[in-house]
């Protein structure tokens, strides 16, 4: 699997466009409404996780513990694995390579389906056009950040992959 960044971005784009929305925030819980996915608060998570989808269910488990702009994005991310199809080809059947090269390859995998969820849930969350326009209007990180409801590190990162601001 090659990282598909522009498919994830457009699929998000998607997204905004079936569910209607114009303005940011956007909502994730009608984004997930529009998939079919339900959300829940779950307390059980451990704190080094913020969500995941149970793909069986259609819901996706928040940890209640984690603040809003990261249960957001992580919600997001989730809903981007389910809509990206991630969860139909886990496997590596391949009899010629040696144990090690197959887990070199799953890891690998795995780091592509990650980036391609985050590069849907950084579109879905801050769309490029939303983004230019607020930016054009001489709005600053922070100010971005809080009308988008993102972390401002969210933000700084999602200005700097636009190349609107440099960002280390």
């Amino acid at each position: 699997m090659s990282v598909r960044i522009s498919f994830a971005r457009n699929v998000a784009r998607k997204q905004l466009i079936d569910a209607g929305i114009t303005t940011p925030p956007i909502s994730v819980v009608k984004i997930a409404e529009l998939n079919k996915l339900e959300i829940f608060e779950y307390s059980k998570l451990p704190d080094s996780i913020s969500a995941l989808i149970e793909y069986s269910k259609n819901i996706i488990l928040v940890n209640p513990s984690h603040s809003e702009v990261r249960k957001r994005f992580s919600i997001a991310h989730e809903i981007g694995h389910y809509i990206l199809g991630h969860f139909e080809d886990n496997s590596f059947e391949d009899n010629n390579k040696d144990e090690v090269e197959e887990e070199s390859m799953r890891i690998k995998h795995s780091a592509d389906k990650e980036t391609e969820a985050n590069e849907f849930a950084a579109e879905l969350l801050m769309p490029l056009r939303f983004v230019k326009n607020e930016y054009s209007k001489g709005k600053d990180p922070k100010a971005l950040a809080k009308i988008f409801n993102v972390s401002e590190q969210a933000m700084w990162i999602r200005l700097s992959s636009l190349r609107l601001i440099k960002y280390h």
